[in-house]
């Protein structure tokens, strides 16, 4: 993960930059193999809120 957030550094300003730390993260996420797609899912986004905004909900 850290490569792609050296890669896209501006990806809390830039879709284009936050599609790509996204895709690596779901890719990560999905290496563990260890959960379900839905859970995945839910799991990325709960990480982006976090990263985005500090705190989660």
């Amino acid at each position: 993960m850290r490569e792609v957030f050296e890669k896209c550094p501006h990806w809390q300003k830039s879709d284009r930059h936050e599609r790509e730390v996204r895709s690596e993260l779901y890719n990560v996420l999905l290496e563990q193999s260890i959960m379900d797609i839905p859970k995945v899912s839910e799991i990325a986004q709960n990480i982006m809120k976090i990263l985005k905004c500090g705190v989660a909900g």
